[in-house]
């Protein structure tokens, strides 16, 4: 029985699986145009459960199928008709790896060139599927495209090659499909609020989100002056002292995942005198209530 078996096969090796038949402990198979059953295109004979046929041209075809017996002989066949269209070839995808993920709303999608292709076409879709894809790119003569303004989510997508054949398109099909994540961008901390006593850093947070916040004397945080988890898109601390600094955020989502962290900022804080207070004293300040008042003894 032969009705489960798909009637379209889209790639170049052709594969059915064989039903099992009472009896049989072997089975011949033969391929034949579906407009010409008289001559046998492909025939091949196994015992295995799966039945592969190479070769074939796109086109309609008839399946023969029978069983064989321990004797050797053979029942009466079964007939099954399938099209096959596997041409052209989709290209291999290349970018972004599978199951990757991305931030700030950008992602380039890159795919091999195919030669029997004249153009491309891409389909991206989010948890609905292809059913209801998101974007539906068509008429692509180059191996990538840059998608933008992608909201934080799941994506798939998939490429296909099309041909040009008697001036119309003829299109092959979809590729295998791959997955990408689209996360927040990394967490951009506004230039600091540098007072007498503190620095003060803020930026943007999203509901849910920590954070992880870093000082360092170098760029590349090897030297660590401070490194503070926080709850709050905010932070205040005291002066850590005079020189170059090298501070850098990010955020842990709410269902855990750890970002990249975001840009580094530079602050250069002065050499100063400070008072008993802790206040940087300003050359020129008069004296009074309220001003710091240097004193050097003798």
């Amino acid at each position: 029985v032969l009705s489960s078996l798909p009637v379209l096969q889209e790639e170049i090796l052709v594969r059915f699986a064989v039903p099992a038949v009472t009896g049989a402990v072997a089975w011949r198979a033969q391929a034949v145009a579906a407009n010409a059953p008289e001559a046998v295109l492909r025939e091949e004979r196994g015992s295995g459960a799966e039945l592969r046929l190479t070769d074939l041209p796109d086109g309609e075809y008839l399946l023969r199928l029978r069983g064989i017996d321990a004797q050797g002989l053979e029942g009466r066949s079964a007939e099954h008709r399938f099209r096959l269209k596997a041409r052209p070839e989709a290209p291999l995808p290349a970018e972004p790896a599978p199951q990757s993920t991305h931030h700030g709303g950008r992602v380039t999608l890159r795919w091999a060139t195919q030669p029997a292709a004249a153009s491309y076409r891409v389909q991206l879709a989010g948890a609905a599927g292809f059913a209801q894809p998101l974007q539906d790119l068509r008429g692509l003569t180059a191996t990538e495209q840059l998608l933008e303004n992608l909201p934080v989510g799941e994506y798939q997508w998939r490429v296909g090659s099309v041909a040009r054949v008697n001036g119309a398109d003829d299109p092959g099909p979809w590729g295998p499909v791959r997955r990408f994540s689209m996360r927040p961008p990394a967490p951009a901390a506004r230039p600091p609020a540098i007072g007498e006593r503190d620095l003060a850093f803020s930026w943007e947070g999203r509901p849910g989100q920590r954070f992880e916040f870093q000082i360092a004397r170098d760029a590349a945080f090897g030297q660590l002056v401070l490194e503070k988890a926080l709850t709050e898109p905010s932070f205040t601390l005291p002066l850590p002292g005079t020189g170059r600094f090298h501070v850098r955020l990010r955020a842990i989502e709410a269902d855990g995942y750890v970002g990249p962290w975001g840009g580094t900022q530079v602050i250069d804080l002065p050499n100063c005198v400070r008072s008993g207070a802790g206040s940087c004293l300003r050359l020129g300040a008069g004296s009074g209530a309220g001003t710091d008042t240097l004193q050097i003894a003798p």
